[in-house]
């Protein structure tokens, strides 16, 4: 009774045994017998970081292929900037004369050309130097016919010779007092059309002097107001700061790290910040 009892267990487990393995061995089974059927049915799985786009998707993001040949590859370097005038077109318009400013026509920012009056300043050294110039032009003028006269005079025997020879002297004298009054209006920044309408200018105008600009540009700096004085000592000696901007200068602050990647020639593009 206790023999049959034995087998009976071993029996048992035996066929709980069987039972847990015939999973697997028909797993094998099936993987040896149609291992392309398998492969077929289920997709590969994506590597890590993979992105898997359908056919659709790739057509609606437009994504395209190319095939792979030289090219240049470029590497954009940023750096702050400053813009500059050009040192060699820079105006710094100066009062030569020593007055009150009377006028100031330009303000900052504004277009000037070259000859344009920007500027006039009161000044009494101008009214003197113009009254010499006006006093020795008027007795230049009437020496000049006492010469001519007694140049006739002496060509038809009429006047003695020493008569002749005074009023040539008085003559050359009065040239020479007119040539430097010419000269000291001419060192106060005048023209020399600006002289020859002397003449014809009225009395009151006498003590103004304009201020050409030197150079076409754009007024970068107003240094003076109305009513100040300038050109004497201790005083403002320019008026304003004309730059031509046609041309300018660009500062680039570059890291010393990058200075190795710069060459002459290389396109450079700017961006305001403001």
């Amino acid at each position: 009774m206790t023999r049959n009892r034995s087998v009976l267990v071993l029996a048992v487990l035996a066929s709980l045994a069987i039972g847990a393995a015939l999973p697997s061995l028909f797993g094998a089974m099936r993987n040896r017998v149609a291992p392309d059927r398998q492969s077929e049915t289920l997709p590969p799985e994506p590597a890590d970081g993979e992105v898997r786009l359908s056919a659709a998707q790739i057509e609606t993001s437009k994504i395209a292929t190319a095939t792979v040949g030289a090219g240049v590859i470029t590497r954009r370097i940023t750096a702050p900037a400053a813009v500059k005038p050009d040192p060699d077109k820079i105006a710094r318009v100066a009062a030569k004369v020593a007055g009150v400013v009377e006028e100031m026509r330009k303000r900052l920012g504004d277009q000037v050309t070259r000859g344009e009056t920007i500027a006039i300043i009161d000044s009494r050294e101008v009214a003197e130097a113009k009254s010499e110039y006006l006093a020795a032009s008027a007795n230049f003028d009437l020496q000049n016919v006492l010469f001519q006269r007694e140049k006739g005079l002496f060509e038809k025997k009429i006047t003695a010779e020493q008569l002749f020879l005074k009023a040539k002297a008085v003559f050359m004298e009065s040239k020479v007092k007119l040539d430097l009054a010419r000269q000291k209006l001419a060192a106060l920044d005048m023209s020399e059309q600006e002289i020859s309408a002397l003449p014809s200018q009225a009395i009151a105008d006498l003590r103004r002097k304009e201020i050409h600009a030197p150079i076409s540009g754009r007024v970068i700096e107003r240094l003076v107001s109305v009513g100040q004085p300038v050109g004497g000592e201790g005083q403002a000696k320019e008026l304003y700061v004309i730059a031509d901007l046609s041309v300018v200068e660009v500062e680039l602050a570059v890291p010393a790290a990058d200075l190795g990647l710069l060459r002459e020639g290389q396109e450079r593009s700017l961006m305001s910040t403001r």
